[in-house]
């Protein structure tokens, strides 16, 4: 897309921009508020105890050092996700887009969007009624918890985000489609049409949507087309925003041409990105966005009274499980799956009245 003005993507922001960009995302918040906290817990201990002369135990040090250490880490991902968030902003402003934060997507056709399985992390969009949409999504669900006599509690890996396309189209299909690109397409599939009708996803698609996204979804209903990756969009790469831009074209004619009858006849001409012009498709109402002071108040609360309701359960069943090692186990599993429980359900509760997308 030659009209896509890219040169605001990947550039540092300011500290206005990166504090907007904070106050927008409240996922994004609770994370900031959790490695600022592990910065100046640590510290605040070090100095009180050497002010204090007591002697500090070894193990204590190497213990506030970890904390520490993850802290700062935290805050150097921090500082990298909202440089990139703001360059996206700037990007949307310069082309005349729509931007969307952590906002929860249930109008959306895909079923990840539907369920609330997924929110929209990041995203950017057109505004004409034939809308062209790519960012990334955010998954809401719980991490895989796994117990075990021999290995104890295992939680899932980290969380990443997940790029996903999103096209409107001029009509409604003819009929809904789901393709699974977990698993490469190796042949066209025309020895297996009896109507010698094309498949939609060639080979050569395949390919190109696998390169970009990684293991794929694809759905196509109503009058919307929806690709869900395995792999972040990582806008801070302008090239990665460009292909995304192209393939989520290219997927809407490929639909137009296959799975759309057009009364009035002949080829859709493609929606420009920048300076996007006519009807505009308006955004679903949605209820106000929360307060950054309610985010941080959550957040606070989580670390105050799941801590202290944990050690008052724990301490009431000490006695049955002295000695019990698979029970403790499984007990520990169960509180390991109620916390996280909680901190999705808080999660969700922080993303479900966003705004309107900015403009």
């Amino acid at each position: 897309m030659r009209d896509l003005d890219l040169s605001a993507l990947g550039r540092g922001s300011g500290a206005r921009a990166r504090l907007r960009v904070l106050a927008e995302s409240p996922l994004l918040l609770m994370g900031t508020t959790v490695v600022v906290l592990l910065v100046l817990v640590p510290a605040i201990v070090l100095v009180v105890v050497l002010a204090s002369g007591a002697p500090l135990d070894g193990g204590m040090l190497a213990f506030l050092g970890i904390l520490l250490l993850g802290g700062i880490l935290g805050l150097v991902d921090v500082r990298r996700r909202t440089a990139t968030s703001g360059g996206v902003e700037a990007f949307a402003e310069a082309n005349g887009l729509d931007l969307i934060r952590e906002s929860p997507a249930r109008d959306y056709g895909a079923h990840r969007f539907r369920t609330g399985s997924r929110i929209v992390r990041e995203s950017v969009r057109t505004r004409e009624a034939r809308l062209r949409e790519i960012g990334d999504a955010w998954p809401m669900t719980l991490p895989e918890v796994g117990i075990s006599a021999a290995t104890g509690v295992r939680v899932g890996g980290p969380r990443t985000a997940e790029v996903f396309l999103r096209a409107r189209l001029s009509a409604p299909v003819r009929a809904p489609l789901v393709h699974d690109g977990r698993e490469a397409v190796t042949s066209d599939g025309q020895e297996d049409r009896a109507d010698g009708s094309t498949p939609f996803v060639s080979p050569e698609m395949d390919r190109d949507l696998r390169a970009f996204a990684g293991p794929y979804t694809l759905e196509i209903s109503g009058q919307e087309v929806v690709l869900c990756g395995s792999r972040p969009l990582d806008a801070s790469r302008a090239e990665r925003v460009q292909e995304a831009a192209v393939l989520v074209e290219a997927l809407a004619s490929r639909t137009e041409a296959l799975l759309v009858d057009d009364a009035a006849g002949g080829p859709h001409a493609p929606v420009p990105w920048a300076a996007a012009t006519g009807p505009h498709h308006p955004a679903p109402p949605r209820r106000g966005a929360r307060r950054p002071v309610v985010v941080l108040l959550g957040v606070l609360a989580l670390l105050v009274v799941v801590p202290v309701a944990l050690a008052v359960v724990m301490s009431s069943i000490d006695h049955v499980l002295l000695g019990r090692e698979v029970l403790a186990k499984a007990v520990v599993g169960v509180a390991v799956v109620l916390i996280l429980g909680i901190v999705a359900a808080v999660a969700r509760w922080m993303t479900a009245g966003r705004g309107a997308p900015r403009r």
